[in-house]
């Protein structure tokens, strides 16, 4: 992270901020440019399910 002051280290904050949302934003690369895609996602047990569907460009992205 870049900005220390701005990080969240603690568990029960990143879980608490987690289970209010429903929506995320995954960063990655994409041919050199840096590209963000929402993703609508579900929690679980310490797991992060992300929806995708079948026929979508950017889960080659994803897949990369």
């Amino acid at each position: 992270m870049r900005r220390k002051d701005k990080e969240i280290i603690d568990q029960k904050v990143m879980v608490s901020i987690i289970k209010r949302s429903s929506v995320c934003r995954v960063a990655m690369c994409w041919q050199d440019e840096p590209y963000i895609i929402p993703m609508n996602f579900g929690y679980s047990e310490n797991y992060l399910y992300f929806i995708i569907p079948k026929m979508f460009w950017k889960k080659q992205l994803l897949l990369k």
